[in-house]
């Protein structure tokens, strides 16, 4: 089952992130799918993730997940990953910049009977943020120093 959960996210990321192919979640999601984001807004279905990929690339027409490390195990699947794209229209209520960023962050999902059931991902949103400008930059070192 490991195998057969690695080769769905690779489909999940390069497919339906990469590609824009909605159909791939209703093939990988269960129907009471759950998506946790770092600002607390949750998709849910499949048609939920839908809306948040359409969403997405929206925002980042370009939009480039690169799966960076993935670890799958019969029910789990961890991923560090790396997204980048040029910001062509408002998000998180910052309007179009034509900046191009890049995000690191990691996802953790749950995996039932061969699909998605849930997933928790996190990134850094004040660097998001700070990369559009939207935000200032600390200084280097600041944080340390307090």
């Amino acid at each position: 089952a490991a195998g057969a959960n690695r080769l769905m996210m690779v489909r999940v990321m390069e497919e339906l992130f990469n590609q824009g192919k909605l159909a791939v979640a209703d093939e990988c999601c269960t129907r009471d799918y759950v998506h946790h984001g770092p600002q607390g807004v949750d998709s849910r279905g499949p048609q939920g993730l839908k809306d948040s990929v359409l969403s997405m690339r929206t925002v980042f027409p370009d939009l480039r997940f690169i799966v960076d490390e993935q670890t799958t195990t019969d029910d789990r699947v961890a991923l560090r990953w790396t997204v980048s794209g040029t910001h062509s229209a408002e998000w998180m209520g910052v309007p179009a910049t034509g900046r191009r960023i890049t995000l690191r962050g990691v996802s953790t999902s749950s995996v039932a009977g061969g699909k998605l059931s849930e997933t928790w991902a996190n990134w850094d949103v004040l660097d998001a943020l700070q990369q559009l400008g939207a935000a200032p930059a600390m200084a280097k070192g600041a944080a340390a120093a307090g």
